[in-house]
């Protein structure tokens, strides 16, 4: 009986361990698809994109405990948030210290934000990479 539990056993943490191998080997191997979107997009569905890395642009507000990413200057001269803009999770920001600065230097600037969307709070989130838009 006890040779019995003792296999019985080995053989249950050698299946736990192989699907826990088995599952982080295929994270790692997951690709990751960073998808450009339209911020009108995220308005109006934002479920689709929900959990998944993004790219967008628009002209960027860092005022206080106010972040957000506006259509176009106007929407933030004017505070259209409703329909016109998105908020991002600044306090949470990927390698925090080197975008923090970008995101001060670019404030009130036309800007490309890559992230994880939220839909929830209807944010981008964990913001790893932010590049100004220059004039063409």
């Amino acid at each position: 009986m006890k040779l019995l539990k003792k296999i019985f056993n080995f053989t249950l943490y050698f299946f736990v361990i192989f699907n826990l191998c088995i599952n982080s080997f295929i994270a790692a191997n997951e690709k990751v698809i960073i998808t450009k979107v339209p911020l009108i997009s995220i308005i109006n569905d934002p479920e689709k994109y929900n959990k998944k890395i993004i790219i967008l642009s628009g002209y960027v507000s860092l005022d206080y405990e106010d972040y957000r990413l506006y259509f176009c200057k106007d929407y933030s001269d004017h505070l259209i948030s409703s329909g016109g803009s998105i908020w991002y999770d600044y306090d949470n920001i990927y390698n925090s210290n080197q975008i923090a600065k970008l995101f001060e230097q670019y404030h009130h600037k036309y800007v490309e934000l890559t992230g994880k969307f939220d839909s929830k709070s209807s944010s981008l989130i964990l913001i790893s990479k932010i590049v100004l838009l220059k004039r063409r």
